[in-house]
């Protein structure tokens, strides 16, 4: 589906969310950041088996990228549905994405955006655009553009520059246009680096500051 950004199993943003509460978390999210995927798995392991989150997510990345254990989709899709199950917003948008392409599961694009909805109400930005586009394209329910470009603006003032361009854009034409605030979030994203935004702004270019 365009615009279904996909898996947030990268470590880069496995280290980025908010701050870690635990320090033995950050320890095995940093190790794992580092490449030295057996430390991370040391740490995060015994965690994961009582019961941490973080450290289900964390592990859910090393069974899905064979980091530090071996490759084992079925077993990253149960490490990242406990750590949803314990409100861990990645691990929902990870569910989200592994069972919208069939990954350690059978495709199912209906608990694809039920998981996304759920990641996008608390407060995951990729997620909220993610859930935006399937809002849009009818992807695992029926379209709804209103709730879709609701979606799109909480992840645009988030910072998001996906769904900057795509809030824009919506709201260039149609039903709650608004020409000034589309000119607004394109030059968001095109400050951003987005070439899709500035291709929609065209001779509006000179507009942006």
């Amino acid at each position: 589906m365009k615009g279904f950004v996909g898996l947030v199993a990268a470590v880069a943003l496995a280290v980025s969310l908010s701050s870690w509460a635990d320090e033995k978390i950050a320890a095995a999210a940093n190790a794992l950041k580092a490449g030295d995927y057996n430390k991370a798995s040391e740490i995060a392991m015994p965690m994961a088996e009582k019961g941490n989150p973080d450290a289900q997510l964390l592990m859910g990345i090393m069974y899905f990228g064979g980091r530090g254990v071996p490759k084992d989709e079925t077993k990253a899709f149960k490490m990242y549905s406990l750590a949803a199950q314990n409100g861990q917003a990645a691990a929902m948008h990870n569910l989200a994405t592994m069972s919208y392409r069939g990954e350690g599961v059978n495709v199912n694009y209906s608990k694809a955006r039920a998981w996304n909805k759920q990641a996008a109400e608390a407060g995951l930005t990729i997620a909220q655009h993610d859930y935006a586009a399937m809002l849009e394209s009818g992807i695992g329910g029926d379209k709804d553009r209103a709730q879709s470009m609701f979606w799109y603006k909480q992840a645009a003032d988030s910072g998001y520059p996906k769904a900057a361009y795509k809030y824009g854009f919506m709201l260039d034409s149609g039903p709650g246009a608004n020409q000034s605030e589309s000119v607004r979030y394109l030059c968001q994203a095109a400050k951003a680096g987005s070439k899709p935004a500035l291709q929609a702004l065209g001779s509006r270019r000179s507009m942006c500051r």
